[in-house]
This record gives C-alpha cells, sequence and structure tokens, in this order.
C-alpha cells in the first residue's frame, strides 16, 4: 500500500538556512546537524511540509514572505519558517530545550544527578508549550 497521508515535521532548526552573499545573491545552506539527513530520508515519496523557527535575519524575511517548496531527499517538502520574539526563543529553546529536553532524550541524567526545577524552567515550560503550540 504507497504511503499517501502527508507528514509534518516541526523543528527548531530547519533543513536550510537562508542567507545573502555579498553581492546580495539569496542562498539555501543545507541545515545544520543529523536531523535533515535523517527526516529527509524519511520523507521520501511522502507529501510533508517543515515548519521551523526563523533563525537568520534572511529566514526572518522569508518567513513574512510565507511557506515555499524545497527539493529533499527526492522529493518537494514545503517549508514555513516562524519567525520568533528573541526572548521567547532563548526561554523555549536555550533554557528548555537545549538544557533540559536535550539531556532527557539523550539519557545523561541518572537519578544522583536529576536537576531541581524552579520557577525559571516552569517560565521557560510555558514558553516552550507556547511555541508547539
Amino acid at each position: 500500500m504507497a504511503r499517501t497521508a502527508p507528514i509534518v515535521v516541526a523543528s527548531n532548526r530547519g533543513p536550510v538556512s537562508l542567507a545573502r552573499e555579498t553581492d546580495g545573491t539569496l542562498v539555501r545552506r543545507r541545515g545544520v546537524g543529523g536531523l535533515v539527513t535523517a527526516v529527509g530520508g524519511g520523507l521520501r515519496g511522502r507529501k510533508a511540509g517543515w515548519g521551523a523557527s526563523a533563525i537568520t535575519p534572511e529566514d526572518r524575511a522569508q518567513a513574512e514572505r510565507g511557506p515555499f517548496d524545497l527539493e529533499l531527499g527526492g522529493g518537494t517538502v514545503r517549508v514555513r519558517f516562524v519567525s520568533l520574539d528573541q526572548p521567547l526563543y532563548d526561554s523555549y529553546y536555550n533554557e528548555l530545550s537545549n538544557r533540559v529536553l536535550w539531556f532527557l532524550h539523550h539519557y545523561l541524567w541518572d537519578p544522583a544527578h536529576l536537576p531541581a526545577f524552579a520557577s525559571e524552567e516552569s517560565a521557560a515550560w510555558d514558553d516552550y508549550c507556547t511555541v508547539n503550540e
């Protein structure tokens, strides 16, 4: 049976990052890290959309222009950048995603070294939920 249901990927980094060359040309650079490679292969032959944080100034400008199509892994993915306020981004990504969830998902905490959560982490969790909504 052919896979026909669309897939939506949501990540902090997108499959590409946009930048301007010194001559003003807009270029797409492949997203850093293993996520693009791992997910890109899984999207082959699928109808897919990918939402990601707008990180560079050109990503933010593209967020204003709207989604665009990108050839990835032998197929086409519809990419949409989301531009977040810097304090919201810092809270959701730097405070919660990197300081808490990364360690959790990589099994780097054991019972003797569990973190203690305070009001800052609670606020970061609220921001994380806001971004993911």
